[in-house]
């Protein structure tokens, strides 16, 4: 086992800094792509959500106070967040550049009708976003819970290697705790999808998951969440955020692959 783990470890690393150049580090390297895709994605919406509600970003705000923070301005039906061209390292050690903008014409989470986000020359980290998410609010579920749909196409471009890779999927958002405090910083979301689609070297991958996905406001990763992938209609792979007896939140993912498992390090 401690072999195994080793050995995955150093396929995580060189998928780092440059491609791969082997059939099975090229399936470790797009799987690592896929799952900090979905992160990327979900960090969207918690920045979107803290700029409208505090006019500022808390748990991604910038992590040296004496440096500028992200700019942010709003009206009724849009929203900017200015992550200017230098770029801004944030509390989660990501650092961002460029434009998120917001358009929400019939206003900001308002019942069945969209919130877009599109991005103006966003970078995290080395990886640069084109293409946009938009969000649905749908009231409260049988639960009680607030709940969205979130339908995303977004192209996602490595800068340092010059991979890209396409992502599109709909979501179900449920939020599972916080809905009834005031503060955001004890939020918590669980997100669903199937017979999603990510795309690279032009192979279809499509992918469901199978346990929800959950995001707690404060960890820039998941905590729980099972996603399993189907390549070629036969090949399974399996991603899994909460692998461990007790989850916590950190940056490592198990990749089930081939009857072989690697932990993922999913810092980039």
């Amino acid at each position: 086992m401690i072999r195994i783990i080793l050995v995955s470890l150093l396929f995580v690393i060189l998928s780092c800094e440059k491609k791969p150049n082997t059939t099975v580090d090229n399936h470790i390297f797009f799987l690592r792509n896929m799952a900090l895709a979905e992160i990327y994605a979900e960090d969207l919406l918690t920045i979107v959500d803290e700029a409208y509600q505090l006019g500022k970003l808390e748990s991604k705000s910038v992590f040296n106070p004496a440096n500028p923070d992200a700019v942010i301005t709003k009206d009724a039906k849009s929203m900017t967040i200015d992550f200017g061209s230098v770029g801004i390292e944030g509390k989660d050690l990501r650092t961002r550049k460029g434009k998120i903008r917001v358009s929400f014409p019939l206003g900001y989470n308002s019942t069945n009708h969209f919130t877009e986000i599109i991005f103006d020359s966003f970078v995290v980290n080395n990886t640069f976003l084109i293409g946009k998410r938009n969000f649905k609010y749908r009231g409260l579920n049988l639960s009680g819970q607030k709940q969205w749909i979130i339908n995303s196409n977004i192209q996602f471009i490595q800068l340092n290697n010059g991979t890209s890779y396409s992502w599109v999927t709909e979501r179900y958002r449920n939020q599972t705790i916080g809905a009834t405090t005031p503060a955001l910083s004890d939020d918590a979301f669980e997100a669903i999808g199937v017979n999603d689609l990510f795309t690279y070297q032009n192979t279809k991958y499509r992918f469901n998951i199978k346990t929800p996905l959950l995001q707690k406001n404060g960890c820039s990763f998941f905590q729980e969440g099972l996603i399993q992938l189907i390549y070629n209609t036969s090949s399974t792979f399996s991603i899994d955020f909460g692998y461990k007896e007790n989850p916590v939140c950190d940056q490592f993912a198990k990749l089930d692959y081939i009857q072989n498992k690697y932990i993922l390090n999913l810092i980039l």
